[in-house]
């Protein structure tokens, strides 16, 4: 945990140091400001104008600025916050979200303080983490709903580990429904050969998104049609173009093409080949190696995976990091065999902000390549622990930390 913590602060504190001389340089913004990549809360409050229009036909509309790319599910989300009013409701949104990474620091600190550390350290631990969380403010400075997806896997893998498959299953389907790289998270029920939970997972998905596209409306039809137009205009914008200010902190493998190749035809013709060639290539993986894997290694390489192999990831999606770092700690491996997994979290959470060629940053690469070192890392070095007996011992054992 030490460990951890001083690489994590030694990382940031480089980060702040390298900017504080650019700032006394009187350098751009990009230089001295490690969160720089546009307004502020810009993705909560982009869709409030759209939202004015929700229930109609126009609320799809490419012409009203910031079109809604996310899956439907999103929708009453978004809608819940914005009832509160123009004022108020990004003031919610982000006492929410932060009351949200709190309450799941504080719930890791009395895990710990349970496995027998001393409340200071845990608490102590615990506040150190949520300080030194760039991916967490990061989400934060950019109002994201990313937050909610965190607590949601966070919470399936809790409701995986105690016993609890549906409630996993059903967890791990809404995130997908909401954003689609969570449905990753389902795998993690095939190894225990529940079948049926996983299925379950798939329908309470289809359910979940068949029932927000008819309350957004005006109909299922147009709703669909509508929702599928707004993720083709961000794989447009996003995917298939150049964001000088988002690209370093774009973390994915395919950002490292995106970043030092030119985007043109060829780039294009990858993205095409791109996506079916990582899901055969890791549908493949996982049943021949990782799910022969005990279960932490299970789930570092799925968390890995949905973070580092999507088309394009943003600094917000390394919080799921942390339910990684949670297990590790949590799952009796306290031993040497873990150090070079903290040691690679630890600089993943860390801003990498300062790292600049030619006045775009090029970071996110960098964690790019840190990304694959863990998996390969997860992939290669076994871990064992309790989680690895049957559900009903694991709930049971869990029960006593």
């Amino acid at each position: 945990m030490r460990l951890f913590l001083w690489v994590n602060a030694l990382v940031t504190v480089t980060c702040l140091s390298v900017e504080l001389i650019c700032s006394r340089s009187h350098l751009s913004e990009t230089y001295m400001n490690p969160f720089f990549v546009g307004l502020r809360f810009f993705d909560f409050d982009c869709f409030q104008q759209r939202f004015h229009r929700l229930h109609s036909a126009a609320f799809y509309s490419l012409q009203t600025p910031f079109h809604f790319n996310l899956l439907a599910p999103a929708i009453p989300l978004y809608a819940f916050f914005y009832a509160a009013g123009i004022t108020n409701s990004l003031n919610v949104f982000l006492a929410v979200s932060l009351i949200v990474f709190l309450s799941a620091a504080a719930l890791l600190a009395r895990a710990l303080i349970r496995r027998g550390l001393s409340a200071a350290s845990s608490v102590g631990f615990a506040s150190a983490v949520v300080a030194l969380s760039f991916p967490f403010w990061f989400c934060f400075q950019r109002a994201n709903i990313e937050i909610f997806i965190f607590v949601l896997v966070a919470g399936g893998l809790w409701a995986l580990v105690t016993g609890r498959g549906y409630v996993a299953a059903a967890v791990f389907g809404l995130a997908a429904s909401i954003k689609i790289v969570p449905f990753l998270y389902l795998a993690l029920l095939l190894p225990r050969r529940q079948y049926r939970q996983f299925a379950f997972g798939l329908l309470f998905a289809a359910i979940v998104t068949v029932a927000s596209l008819a309350w957004a409306g005006p109909s299922l039809p147009i709703a669909w049609t509508g929702i599928l137009t707004g993720l083709d205009a961000f794989r447009r914008e996003y995917i298939l173009a150049f964001e000088p200010a988002g690209i370093g902190f774009d973390h994915t493998l395919l950002s490292i093409s995106r970043r030092f190749l030119p985007i043109d035809h060829t780039f294009a013709l990858l993205l095409r080949f791109y996506t079916p060639t990582v899901a055969l290539a890791g549908t493949v993986l996982f049943f021949t190696r990782i799910r022969h894997l005990p279960f932490l290694n299970q789930f570092l390489c799925i968390s890995v995976a949905a973070i580092w192999l999507p088309p394009v990831g943003f600094e917000y999606t390394l919080l799921h990091l942390y339910s990684g770092l949670g297990l590790l700690l949590l799952a009796g491996a306290w031993s040497a065999a873990i150090r070079p997994h903290l040691i690679l979290i630890a600089v993943l959470v860390s801003p990498w902000s300062e790292f600049i060629l030619h006045g775009i940053r090029f970071g996110g690469q960098i964690q790019s390549c840190l990304l694959g070192a863990l998996f390969v890392l997860a992939l290669t070095r076994r871990l064992p622990s309790r989680w690895d007996q049957t559900i009903p011992l694991a709930a049971a054992s869990l029960s006593t930390v």
